[in-house]
């Protein structure tokens, strides 16, 4: 499951850098990044970007709404999936967690459910702050702090101007921090996409679900998560990003990803 994620990561890139390339030479049957696909007439938005415009200019615009469907069912299908298999941002956090994890002596046990619900709570009102401001400040607030943007316009660059741009940065500050004070800090707290994932869990979301019966509670799916979440204790919500590391790792098969529990 990690080549296949890897495969993604990869595949991602080079789309965002062909189209970039692509539209350089004129050719813009496909246009855009992650924050804003263009496909022909239709377009393909990212929901927050798409709810700060809305809240920003106080009006809403049926057409945005529409272009925000599939993000939306993608979340509700899958989780916080696109975390895990297409950000960008993706591959260097969970690098970044492994430094982190690895500068520590000793395994450092997953928050309490006390602490995990403070953790959802902070990560909800950085969300909603961030949609007030926008709201009244009629800026893009996310956007500014964005790692998928700010790799997104830093592809762009590279691919059209040959530079990268300064808001490239954001994202190296962000992986800095998440190595040495918080590990995975921005996915966990901060990320309005992860926000927005993790309210839209519902009974068949895909997510892990484990087998009890088949769980011996050895703790390697603790050790293998980025996220510093604890299937075998069932506290993956909501922040677990469906990367399947604890179920290409668990010795028993006791984990899976799945729709209806086991």
């Amino acid at each position: 499951m990690t080549l296949y994620r890897r495969i993604s990561w990869i595949l991602v890139l080079l789309l965002l850098a062909g189209i970039s390339t692509a539209n350089f030479f004129k050719i813009t049957v496909v246009q855009g990044t992650l924050c804003s696909l263009g496909i022909g007439p239709v377009s393909v938005n990212c929901p927050i970007g798409t709810a700060q415009v809305i809240l920003g200019l106080k009006q809403v615009s049926p057409e945005l709404l529409l272009f925000v469907v599939l993000p939306l069912l993608t979340f509700v299908l899958f989780g916080r999936g696109f975390c895990g298999w297409v950000c960008p941002q993706g591959a260097p956090a969970e690098w970044g967690a492994r430094l982190h994890m690895r500068s520590r002596k000793k395994l450092v046990l997953p928050p309490l459910p006390a602490t995990r619900r403070r953790g959802r709570i902070l990560l909800l009102v950085i969300f909603g702050g961030g949609l007030a401001g926008s709201f009244f400040l009629g800026i893009p607030v996310f956007c500014y702090i964005c790692p998928v943007g700010a790799i997104c316009r830093g592809i762009v660059g590279g691919a059209i101007g040959h530079t990268l741009g300064a808001e490239i940065l954001v994202a190296g500050m962000i992986l800095l921090v998440e190595i040495t004070l918080a590990q995975r800090g921005y996915c966990r707290y901060i990320c309005p996409i992860g926000a927005l994932g993790s309210l839209l869990y519902f009974k068949n979301t895909l997510r892990v679900h484990r087998n009890p019966g088949q769980c011996g509670k050895c703790g390697t799916c603790m050790t293998v998560c980025s996220m510093g979440n604890s299937p075998m204790n069932d506290l993956t919500f909501p922040t677990c990003v469906n990367c399947g590391s604890c179920v290409e790792h668990c010795p028993n098969n006791a984990l899976a990803l799945t729709r209806k529990g086991a």
